[in-house]
């Protein structure tokens, strides 16, 4: 890794070389580590407002459609970070980036305690959703340029995993203070504790060689453009949004778009109606806790496993696998409910099964994260999020218009048949599995 260009002969033109590590560093090991920890924490957030969204529901007189409004605003508001958190984190640095998320998640998350009324609710909810948002996009490019390409699967779970955990931990923590005769809102005092993350991003961690070497490569292009007027036109790299619609890339990134918004639509669907949809079915507060937390639990290993068999058998084929028991799961729990012959036993199995589905998300942020060209991979992974984050926007409160014309399990299934459509759309694309980020990247421009 002395070198980062080299010729190739009789074509004129120069490849570059990988400068992510052949083998797990320390560095490879910390910056898993603190990803995984960041995005835990932002997932607690969210998981503390999914548990509690009957009792909200309840306090602020909201029908479903109002419900699925709220869920809107976060969306909006992870469309609005995308806009210049991610670029900030491509041109200044994965360490900076992600702080600004920290601080985000620790400033809003622990907000949730001074919510008194519904409007308050969705300026909360907006600005909640930067750090989450955000710190998705960046954890991917980080760990894509730091870790070996036969773990990058693995890794990327790792992270992942602090969704579940997240969603665990958050209603573990909800039914213990409920439990204890504390408010719900109590548990927001916690999200401080992330400010700790701070010392491990800026004392611990370093940006990867491939950052350094697009931050190199970008600003000599700047001053030979600034110095001649006629090598302006031909530099052929830029830190824009407009870079990512380029043709050479063009393809990789609506591949890209397009599983996000399908998969934001079932991943917030599923946080706006699950919980509604179990106290729909006749389940009490304390039998809808205990139902998250099997669901997540057991998600827990759906989106640890996933990563890694998909970089066994390839991205496709686990894409398949994950997504499609998850729909018959949920399928079988919405049979259950309109025959009116609800099987407790069967209920948890199914929630199990779809817990394990939900691993699939680990597949579609790896492989968005792998599509998009180097120099501008944080823009190219948080913009598609964004806009998934738009779909879901529209998307979810449609649910709740459906819910509302049909019932919320019905609406809660029809978010997974959406998400499904992650298996098609990914087999449109490249296999990336075990493949070198930087060739991945030169394929695309070539």
């Amino acid at each position: 890794m002395s070198t980062t260009v080299e010729s190739q002969a009789g074509t004129g033109k120069t490849a570059t070389k990988s400068l992510v590590p052949t083998y797990m560093t320390s560095q490879s090991y910390a910056v898993v580590a603190v990803c995984f920890l960041s995005w835990m924490f932002a997932t607690i957030g969210n998981g503390v407002y999914s548990v509690a969204s009957p009792m909200l529901k309840e306090m602020f007189s909201m029908d479903n459609a109002t419900a699925g409004m709220v869920v809107s605003i976060f969306s909006l508001g992870g469309w609005v970070s995308t806009l210049f958190i991610p670029k900030i984190a491509d041109k200044h640095g994965r360490r900076i980036g992600l702080a600004i998320c920290i601080l985000i998640v620790v400033l809003c998350n622990g907000s949730y305690a001074l919510i008194g009324s519904l409007g308050m609710l969705f300026v909360v909810r907006f600005f909640a959703n930067w750090g989450n948002t955000c710190i998705w996009a960046i954890n991917a490019s980080y760990i894509s340029e730091i870790v070996p390409a036969p773990k990058r699967g693995f890794a990327t779970g790792i992270m992942q995993s602090g969704t579940p955990i997240g969603n665990f931990t958050s209603s573990f923590l909800i039914g213990l203070l409920v439990a204890a005769g504390y408010a719900w809102q109590t548990a927001s005092y916690v999200f401080p504790i992330a400010i700790i993350l701070l010392v491990p991003i800026f004392f611990v961690l370093k940006e990867t060689p491939t950052w350094l070497r697009n931050r190199s490569e970008l600003q000599r292009a700047k001053q030979e453009a600034a110095q001649n007027a006629e090598a302006a036109a031909a530099v052929g790299k830029t830190q824009s949004y407009g870079e990512l619609f380029k043709p050479q890339y063009r393809k990789n990134v609506l591949i890209g778009i397009a599983m996000a918004m399908v998969s934001a639509i079932l991943a917030w669907g599923n946080s706006a109606y699950f919980v509604l949809s179990l106290a729909d079915m006749g389940f009490d507060a304390a039998t809808r806790v205990t139902m998250h937390m099997t669901l997540w639990g057991v998600a827990i290993i759906g989106y640890a496993t996933s990563g890694i068999i998909s970089d066994k058998i390839g991205r496709k084929h686990a894409m398949l696998l994950f997504r499609t028991p998850m729909v018959i799961a949920l399928g079988v729990m919405y049979y259950m409910y309109v025959s009116q012959n609800i099987n407790v036993p069967v209920v948890y199995a199914m929630l199990a099964i779809a817990g394990l589905g939900m691993g699939g998300v680990t597949i579609q942020i790896t492989y968005t994260n792998e599509m998009m060209p180097s120099h501008v991979r944080t823009m190219g992974t948080g913009f598609a999020i964004g806009i998934g984050r738009i779909t879901a926007m529209i998307g979810v409160p449609m649910l709740g218009v459906l819910a509302d014309w049909t019932s919320l399990p019905f609406a809660w299934w029809m978010a997974s048949i959406i998400g499904w459509l992650m298996v098609p759309l990914i087999y449109f694309g490249a296999e990336t599995a075990g493949k070198d980020i930087d060739a991945l990247s030169e394929q695309a421009s070539s």
